[in-house]
């Protein structure tokens, strides 16, 4: 038997036999080898409610894609409080069966001096295949492609947040950079998100995690909804196809670009980018069939 500990209001486990299913409203054990769940254990709030209303999307001071700053009135929906992690989404593939994009294709994407195809990088070898998520149950998992979200997603009953809808739950209705405010992602020893250095993508910024960290490690970074990990850790997938110019002719309400393209837009920044990266502002996009080590998901209802 684990034994439970208490930390930053949340329930962790000390070892991989029993676990939270962060993004459920119920705590479970599972068998750390098959993932399967083994009994419900408890319960918590696992969502986070975001009130309908308007709030001032996109930047005039960023990238071109941010362009122009624009009203949007979105109705109210739900969103995960923390991104997928390992363990939910080991659960998935072991009631389902379901294969990744990457463990189809025999590759996935990591970061060693650029972005390349790493032979056997998936989602449970995300650095390739001497790499293992081994101790890892609470870090988002990574190596899904835009595909493999939403697959799972759908078998939550949920679905990938809209683009809109995932600024909304990191900024509020105030014009902030990052979820917590305008300040750094550093605050003097301590640390509101899961970041790199200007050296992107291997140089630790000292927050105390080479690559990804378990989810909620982070609680001075929530936004103003508390909603945990909206910046750094990993980028996050969103529904959305991604458009330059989408900002420039998409509708105020509850605006989302259905329209077919070449890539799907990520969103929050990841754990190798510069604080610059992590703004709430920031669009960047992926063909929606590769896997990433830096890029994760969380879902919405």
């Amino acid at each position: 038997m684990s034994e439970l500990i208490g930390y930053a209001g949340r329930i962790w486990f000390v070892n991989s036999v029993k676990f939270l299913d962060h993004n459920s409203a119920d705590v479970y054990s599972y068998d750390p080898v098959s993932w399967r769940r083994k009994q419900r254990i408890g319960h918590r709030k696992a969502m986070v409610d975001i009130p309908g209303g308007a709030f001032l999307m996109g930047s005039d001071d960023g990238e071109p894609a941010e362009r122009p700053i624009h009203r949007v009135v979105l109705s109210a929906f739900s969103i995960d409080r923390f991104e997928t992690t390992n363990a939910e989404f080991g659960a998935f593939v072991s009631a389902t069966g379901y294969v990744t994009d990457s463990e189809r294709s025999g590759v996935g994407w990591d970061w060693d001096g650029k972005w390349r195809e790493i032979k056997g990088a998936d989602w449970r070898r995300p650095h390739g295949p001497a790499s293992s998520i081994l101790e890892l149950e609470r870090h988002p998992v990574v190596q899904v492609s835009w595909n493999d979200a939403q697959a799972y997603c759908r078998w939550r009953g949920k679905r990938l947040p809209t683009e809109a809808e995932w600024e909304r739950a990191a900024r509020g209705s105030g014009d902030r950079t990052y979820p917590w405010g305008n300040e750094p992602p550093r605050y003097g020893t301590r640390y509101r998100a899961s970041y790199g250095s200007d050296k992107c993508c291997r140089a630790d910024a000292g927050d105390g995690y080479f690559f990804t960290a378990p989810v909620g490690s982070f609680p001075l970074g929530r936004s103003p909804f508390g909603v945990e990990d909206l910046a750094g850790n990993v980028w996050e997938w969103v529904q959305d196809w991604f458009d330059p110019g989408f900002y420039r002719q998409s509708p105020a309400a509850s605006p989302v670009n259905n329209t077919m393209g070449e890539r799907r837009v990520i969103r929050g920044g990841g754990w190798g980018n510069n604080p610059s990266g992590l703004r709430s502002t920031l669009r960047h996009a992926n063909p929606p069939e590769i896997g990433l080590s830096m890029v994760g998901f969380r879902c919405a209802r």
